[in-house]
């Protein structure tokens, strides 16, 4: 998020609801990011998962399977 030159001028008069503002938004932003890498994370351990399960699977040949 850029800044205007009148925010700046209040940031540096000390208006305090522009800092709390931007204090707001950018936690917002950080909120939304670990938001997202939780959901990436989480992603990432159900694939890791579900491929040791894959790797850990017993590959009967097609003789077995079908009884022939």
């Amino acid at each position: 998020m850029a800044l205007n030159d009148a925010e700046i001028e209040n940031l540096l008069r000390g208006d305090m609801s522009d800092i709390e503002d931007f204090n707001a938004e950018i936690t917002e932003f950080i909120d939304l990011n670990n938001a997202e890498m939780d959901n990436l994370v989480n992603n990432f351990d159900n694939t890791e998962e579900a491929n040791v399960e894959k790797e850990n699977e017993v590959q009967l040949p097609a003789n077995w399977v079908t009884g022939s």
